[in-house]
């Protein structure tokens, strides 16, 4: 699995969305519009995370309304 590093030093699998579909408990994404590192919440809130399209973004990490249902902050 690729895993990169945020400029806060966080490690990151993905960079929001890609790779929507395999997201999981314990997946780390980065999210461009903050530039911070989300992790997906454990079950069984881990399945909010894969809950993102366009037009409907309230568990996009960082940004969404309810974001926290679905994501940690790291």
């Amino acid at each position: 699995m690729f895993v990169a590093e945020a400029a806060s030093g966080a490690n990151f699998q993905y960079r929001f969305p890609d790779g929507l579909a395999s997201y999981k408990a314990g997946t780390r994404v980065l999210q461009p519009k903050n530039g911070r590192v989300f992790e997906c919440r454990p079950w069984p809130n881990s399945g909010y995370c894969v809950q993102w399209s366009p037009s409907t973004t309230q568990f996009e990490p960082g940004v969404g309304s309810h974001w926290q249902e679905a994501w940690i902050a790291r």
